[in-house]
């Protein structure tokens, strides 16, 4: 899939702490997309991006950065639905890493972010994740 261009609606369950984060300056993050926290400690759209911190959870508002970067997000940790490029049932306990901002797959690309655990497998093609800031504290490599 693609990044998004609007907000969504993310399914999800078992909803944890709701965290403010300071965006990166000129970034427009969209309501239902994973948030991943860059190497400066701001957060943006979940992307590959060389040494990224990981992705922390899902935007619960649309927000339009402005050029001097003084906004900031608030971001809903728990168990979400995504969609995925090709996962398997064996997946499940495993580290999911972020293709784009609603995209998870069980391989790392280059510099993509950890974006959680797979906790359940509906298909192929989508699961349910945790993501949370403890689950993206170590780097994807």
């Amino acid at each position: 899939m693609a990044a998004l261009s609007a907000a969504r609606l993310t399914k999800s369950r078992s909803l944890g702490r709701k965290i403010s984060y300071l965006m990166k300056a000129s970034t427009q993050i969209y309501a239902g997309s994973m948030v991943m926290i860059d190497t400066n400690g701001l957060a943006q759209p979940a992307n590959a991006e060389a040494g990224n911190n990981g992705c922390v959870g899902v935007a619960t508002e649309s927000v339009l950065s402005t050029s001097s970067g003084n906004e900031r997000i608030v971001v809903q940790e728990g168990i979400f639905l995504f969609a995925a490029t090709s996962i398997a049932q064996g997946n499940v306990g495993e580290r999911m890493f972020g293709i784009d901002d609603q995209t998870i797959d069980e391989t790392t690309g280059s510099n993509t972010p950890l974006a959680g655990v797979l906790v359940e497998f509906v298909s192929s093609t989508s699961g349910w994740v945790y993501i949370a800031l403890g689950t993206s504290i170590s780097k994807a490599t």
